[in-house]
């Protein structure tokens, strides 16, 4: 199940039509890929509308990426360790069609902004894994931006590191911001914000500006 685990220099990864079953944590590890393709005529998996991932058929459930990833509007979850030591993914739209996001799904990468659609419902233990990985002065976590008026629920309470609650700016829809105030773990965020137009912050003597409502960042 490990063979291709912790493969730091493979770029490009090829499925097999005869390959049916995909252990959890095969690519982990693998920080370059930059390339997935899965063979049309593979029954279990697929890599539709050339997204550049690992698609489960049956259950339309994303169980790896890599950096040039875009996920399929039709997906509805992301699997646990989905994008995990991504290093080159910087940015990433998790689509409205998308109720779940696994454990540590986006974890150990360099992420600048977090887009989350409109119908996550639910998230597992630290989907974002720890901050520390992603602080740095060239390369910092500036915002998750999160398009659903209802506050999805955790698992457990393991939801975000101490750093994230203290650095990233969250920012939901309008009318939204009492409900995040007041719901376990988003409630520990020190920066939240609400509606459309940009938001700005320091972090670390540099001034960040995030443009909400287009799903970009500058």
């Amino acid at each position: 199940p490990d063979a291709f685990s912790q493969c730091h220099y493979l770029e490009s990864l090829y499925v097999p039509a005869s390959l049916t079953s995909i252990p959890l944590g095969s690519f982990n590890g693998c920080r370059r890929l930059k390339s997935i393709v899965v063979d049309e005529a593979n029954t279990m998996y697929d890599s539709r509308n050339n997204c550049n991932a690992i698609i489960e058929t049956a259950t339309d459930t994303l169980i790896r990426g890599c950096m040039n990833t875009i996920v399929p509007e039709d997906v509805v979850c992301i699997g646990h360790c989905a994008f995990a030591e991504c290093l080159g993914l910087e940015e990433i739209l998790i689509p409205d069609a998308v109720h779940t996001i696994g454990n540590y799904a986006l974890a150990a990468i360099h992420l600048r902004t977090i887009t989350l659609g409109s119908g996550l419902k639910s998230m597992g233990s630290f989907p974002f894994g720890d901050m520390r990985w992603s602080i740095q002065p060239a390369k910092p976590l500036n915002s998750i931006v999160f398009k659903g008026s209802v506050p999805p629920v955790f698992e457990d309470q393991s939801g975000f590191s101490s750093l994230m609650h203290s650095y990233v700016q969250l920012v939901v829809p309008e009318g939204s911001l009492a409900a995040y105030q007041s719901t376990d773990v988003w409630k520990d965020f020190a920066h939240i914000t609400e509606g459309e137009g940009a938001v700005e912050f320091e972090y670390d003597g540099i001034c960040y500006r995030i443009v909400i409502g287009n799903d970009s960042a500058m």
